[in-house]
């Protein structure tokens, strides 16, 4: 059974996690305009998830009326639990759906999984720095390492910066500064020998 929410309304639970993992977060969404007392909720929709109070995934826009939309993200976790929220969004009166919501372990956090799309960043593995292949100018980013630690990541331009960063895989997430949802993506991080 679906939840329904309008922008601005929300949902919660703590779940039981195990430090240091990455769990994959699943839903399907959908708008689902209507008009009432001279007011018509027909706004685009999206979902915020945030972790532990923290936005960490925001799905894309829809304004195709009453079709689900399938959204996943990863999500590493550093206690022993977390509590998800997932919030409607949208422009102006907005109304939808949330429906399907699964969280399980992510079993894809090896080095080929982290290079199989590389399409966001480049270079990857990288050694000194990632470009972020995308026109928009990137606001912030932050890096996530295997153990679920984050750190603000060094900007100049569309580049983030690698130095001091030991190797290792981790999630780069970059937000721009015009909004929208952020990117996101594994990034392997060598040294050169």
């Amino acid at each position: 059974m679906w939840q329904n929410l309008y922008a601005g309304e929300s949902i919660s639970q703590v779940i039981p996690t195990e430090p240091g993992t990455s769990y994959s977060i699943c839903f399907y969404y959908a708008q689902q305009p209507f008009s009432q007392d001279s007011k018509d909720y027909t706004g685009a929709f999206s979902v915020r998830v945030y972790a532990d109070g923290e936005l960490y995934h925001t799905s894309a826009i829809t304004t195709n009326a009453y079709a689900w939309q399938y959204e996943c993200s990863i999500l590493m976790v550093t206690s022993t639990s977390c509590t998800l929220t997932f919030e409607g969004m949208g422009t102006g009166w907005t109304y939808g759906a949330i429906d399907g919501l699964c969280m399980q372990v992510d079993h894809t956090s090896g080095a080929q999984e982290a290079l199989r799309d590389a399409a966001l960043f480049a270079p990857n593995p990288a050694v000194d720095h990632v470009q972020v292949l995308d026109t928009r100018a990137v606001a912030r980013a932050t890096l996530t390492n295997a153990a679920g630690q984050s750190m603000p990541a060094e900007l100049n331009g569309n580049r983030i910066s690698l130095s001091g960063v030991e190797p290792g895989i981790y999630t780069v997430q970059c937000w721009f500064a015009y909004g929208g949802a952020p990117h996101t993506q594994r990034v392997v991080v060598v040294r050169e020998q």
